[in-house]
C-alpha cells in the first residue's frame, strides 16, 4: 500500500530538495493521508489514513511538523512557480492578500487571541472569536477546466446592468495620502442594490476592470470556506510556535496540490461519478472542489488499492485489501 499515482509524484518531485530524504517521504504520504483522510484532519488521524500507520510508530509524523528543517515559504515558492509555468505562461494573474479567522481552543494556543469574526459579524454588530489569525498571499487565475465567463458573473448567476462612471484624480488621505487615485460609483439599474463607490489604487484601470478586480476577490472568500469545510484548516489540535506555523498551512497546500494536480492530469482518469440529480448545476459549475477533489481521491485509492494499472484489465484485490478498505470505510471519527 506504498503506491503513490505517478502524476502525483511528478508533481511533487520539484519540492523533494526541500526535505532530507526521509522527511520528503514522510511528507508525501502524509500530503496522500491529507487529501484521502475522511475525518478530522488532526495529525493522529491524518496518521491512521496514511500507509505509514502500523509499519511506523505514530511519533514520526510529529517530527516531520515540529523539528524538521524544510520551510514553507520555500515549497510556496517553488509551487507558486510551477503553477505559473504550467498554467499560466501567459496572460492575467492576480495577487491578493487576505486574512482569515481560524477557530481554535486553548489558553496555550500560540498566536492565539480575540479577533473580530468576519463571518459571525455584521455592520450594526461585531463579533470576537478566539482563534489563529491567518494572513494569506494568493495568486488568482482562471483554469482551463472551469468555464471562460466573460465579465463579472455574481452568485446564483445573476444578470445585472450596471452603470459605471469613473472619476479621476481624487484624494484619499487616510489610504493614499497625497497620491490621486481613480473612484468608481456603481448603480444598479433594478435598484435592488444600495449605490457604492469602489475606490482603486492603480491608476489607468478602466471602470470595467476595477469592478472585476473587486469581483475576483469573491474567490478568495470560496477558497477560505472550502479549506475549512473539506481541507482541515482548523483540524489540527496543536499548540507550539512551530506547529501552528507548519500543519495548518497543510490544508491551503493540498488545495493548491488538488487543483494544480486536476489542471494537468485530470483529464487522464476517471471522473468521481455520484447520484445526486437535486444538485442541477454541479455539471454546469465545472470543476467543483468536491468534483475535483473526488477525482483526485479515486485515482489515489484506486493506486493505493490496486497499485499501477498497465492494461485495461485490472486484477481484483485480495481478500486481505478489501478488508483493510472495509476497516477504514467503518471507522467512526
Amino acid at each position: 500500500m506504498d503506491y503513490i499515482i505517478p502524476s502525483l509524484v511528478d508533481l511533487l518531485a520539484p519540492l523533494r530538495h526541500c526535505f532530507r530524504q526521509e522527511a520528503f517521504a514522510n511528507f508525501q504520504h502524509i500530503l496522500v493521508a491529507w487529501l484521502l483522510g475522511p475525518g478530522p484532519r488532526t495529525l493522529t488521524e491524518v496518521w491512521q489514513a496514511s500507509s505509514l500507520a502500523g509499519r511506523k510508530h505514530h511519533d514520526a509524523i510529529y517530527p516531520l511538523f515540529g523539528t524538521a528543517v524544510w520551510d514553507w515559504d520555500e515549497l510556496g515558492t517553488i509551487l507558486g512557480l510551477y503553477i505559473l509555468t504550467h498554467l499560466v505562461p501567459s496572460g492575467y494573474v492576480g495577487v491578493v492578500v487576505d486574512d482569515t479567522l481560524g477557530h481554535k481552543r486553548g489558553a496555550k494556543v500560540a498566536f492565539g487571541g480575540f479577533f473580530l469574526d468576519a463571518v459571525l459579524s455584521s455592520k450594526r454588530r461585531k463579533v470576537f472569536s478566539f482563534g489563529v489569525n491567518c494572513v494569506v498571499l494568493g495568486l488568482v487565475m482562471g483554469f482551463p477546466f472551469r468555464p471562460d465567463r466573460q465579465g463579472v458573473t455574481f452568485a446564483g448567476q445573476t444578470k445585472k446592468v450596471l452603470r459605471l462612471q469613473i472619476r479621476e484624480g481624487v484624494l484619499w488621505y487616510t489610504g493614499c495620502k497625497t497620491d490621486p487615485v481613480p473612484v468608481v460609483r456603481v448603480r444598479d439599474l433594478s435598484e435592488a442594490w444600495q449605490d457604492t463607490a469602489r475606490v482603486c489604487t492603480k491608476v489607468g484601470l478602466t471602470a470595467q476592470e476595477v469592478i472585476q478586480g473587486y469581483a475576483r476577490r469573491w474567490s478568495v472568500e470560496v477558497m477560505f470556506h472550502d479549506s475549512k469545510h473539506y481541507r482541515g484548516l482548523q483540524d489540527p489540535q496543536v499548540g507550539c510556535e512551530q506547529s501552528v506555523q507548519r500543519v495548518h498551512p497543510m490544508a491551503w497546500f493540498s488545495y493548491s496540490v488538488t487543483l494544480l494536480w486536476y489542471a494537468l492530469n485530470g483529464d487522464e482518469h476517471e471522473t468521481l461519478t455520484r447520484e445526486r440529480p437535486w444538485y442541477k448545476r454541479e455539471q454546469e459549475q465545472g470543476g467543483a472542489l468536491t468534483q475535483v477533489l473526488g477525482t483526485l481521491r479515486l485515482a489515489l485509492l484506486r493506486g493505493r488499492y490496486f497499485g499501477a494499472v498497465t492494461d485495461a484489465t485490472v486484477a481484483p484485490p485480495s481478500p486481505e485489501i478489501l478488508l483493510h478498505l472495509l476497516h477504514c470505510l467503518a471507522t467512526v471519527r
